[in-house]
């Protein structure tokens, strides 16, 4: 039971969801992007952005860059290597991740009509608000990305050469199949392998975590048996730890603890936070803990709210579900363009402090002014 509960329950399960919720996204977008710059769009945006883009300390490449970075931000990042000068491609590099990619999609497909729809969610004005929502929060994470490569312009990468040398090509034919296939096969296949082969070691990891209570030293220290009723899991005492620090932000343990333990693919965020609601149950059958994509939007709202969840605690999801850390592929591609494990860690930095002050300050307004 253990063996199939990893593999199917953990791995698969991961596999299965971060391809279902990444792929058609993805897909969809990577082809329209591709199309654009077949026909020799791209570049023509580039040169309309670049006095906007040019305020901020970067350069009209940019938009590009953070275009792409809403289908992989991994993508993203690797787009920026078409940026010659160093400042701005380092610029464009380590902001991008600050673009919410469409592995953090459901959060906001889920959270916004759950907490914040003005109306029924199939009704004109609950879409209008749903979507209102959406596009603030969006435009937000935009301009805070332009106002965070401005603050690096002018600290860390001060006093480097700055320059934007673009080449227009001619417009050319639309060409649909042969765009199709080059996104299809050149890009949505990669991004998707690279995030597949991150997700299921994760999902075993977390698996395991579930399913594994500390017995002691004199029983083997872990076993896949509760050995008293009320002793928590791995993963819940994992999100205990985790709670104080996570009250801060206006969140629970628990939220906080998906968000670590999504830092191979973004996609978990939600399995992960269901299941360490859900998980527990002794070995039988199936074992207890495992990755669930949270059936109804009705149970989910109701296993929310008996979780102590409020507007609050939603509003503080979102906002640090747009700025936190980047997921392990684009670290990996900030890495590997910046040739730095610093730069890295700065792109972490970057992208996760804004959202711990925003949080604090959401959860401070919310504890010393409402009283929620």
């Amino acid at each position: 039971p253990w063996l199939t509960g990893c593999l199917v329950h953990g791995g698969f399960r991961a596999l299965s969801w971060t391809a279902a919720i990444m792929l058609p996204p993805l897909a969809v977008f990577l082809f329209f992007f591709t199309l654009l710059e077949d026909l020799g769009f791209l570049p023509r945006a580039s040169m309309g952005m670049d006095p906007v883009f040019g305020k901020c300390g970067a350069c009209g490449g940019q938009c590009v860059t953070m275009a792409l970075g809403l289908g992989c931000n991994a993508a993203g990042v690797a787009c920026c290597r078409s940026i010659q000068s160093p400042k701005e491609r380092t610029i464009a590099v380590l902001t991008n991740s600050m673009i919410p990619c469409c592995g953090r999609f459901p959060v906001f497909i889920m959270l916004i009509p759950l907490f914040f729809e003005a109306g029924p969610v199939d009704s004109l004005t609950g879409s209008l608000s749903c979507a209102l929502l959406f596009s603030i929060l969006l435009l937000a994470a935009v301009y805070l990305s332009m106002g965070i490569s401005w603050l690096l312009s002018k600290t860390l990468l001060k006093g480097l050469p700055s320059a934007f040398t673009l080449e227009l090509p001619p417009y050319r034919k639309m060409h649909i199949t042969r765009s199709a296939l080059r996104s299809l096969l050149n890009r949505t296949m990669v991004f998707t392998g690279r995030a597949v082969r991150a997700a299921v070691p994760a999902g075993i990891i977390v698996w395991f975590l579930a399913n594994l209570f500390y017995t002691g030293p004199s029983a083997g220290l872990v076993s896949f048996h509760r050995p008293a009723a009320d002793l928590p899991s791995l993963l819940n005492a994992f999100t205990g730890m985790l709670d104080p620090a996570a009250v801060l932000l206006g969140m629970d343990g628990a939220i906080l603890a998906a968000f670590i333990l999504s830092f191979p693919a973004g996609e978990l965020f939600l399995p992960i936070l269901i299941m360490a609601y859900l998980e527990g149950g002794p070995l039988g059958g199936v074992l207890g803990g495992s990755l669930d994509a949270g059936g109804s939007a009705f149970s989910l709202y109701q296993l929310l709210v008996s979780q102590g969840w409020t507007w609050i605690t939603a509003i503080c999801t979102l906002v640090f579900t747009f700025l936190h850390w980047p997921c392990l592929t684009t670290c990996q591609a900030v890495a590997r363009e910046t040739d730095s494990l610093k730069w890295a860690g700065t792109a972490i930095c970057i992208a996760t402090i804004p959202g711990i002050l925003i949080c604090m300050g959401i959860a401070l307004y919310g504890h010393m002014v409402l009283g929620i």
